[in-house]
């Protein structure tokens, strides 16, 4: 499994196989106290080789700021063999 893209963003949904991304690529974020909500959306793609598909797997995202941790994201996730993958498709 590789991560080809994370983005933090506005928006994000997921229709017939296609990541739809509003407001990509946040890089900084201004809250007049902490704590704070984060108030932002993850959006992330991830390429599975033939072999990893119908292995459940683990994906933990850490949101830095420096050394310090402001978000994690930790999820679980299976994908099934689309029906009409070509051979050798990710």
């Amino acid at each position: 499994m590789d991560v080809a893209t994370a983005l933090l963003c506005d928006a994000a949904t997921v229709r017939e196989g296609l990541l739809h991304v509003l407001g990509g690529g946040i890089t900084r974020l201004w809250r007049p106290a902490l704590p704070a909500e984060l108030a932002t959306k993850l959006a992330v793609l991830v390429d599975l080789a033939p072999e990893d598909l119908e292995t459940p797997h683990e994906l933990e995202v850490l949101i830095l700021c420096g050394e310090l941790e402001i978000g994690r994201v930790m999820a679980g996730f299976q994908a099934h063999r689309p029906p009409r993958a070509e051979p050798g498709e990710h």
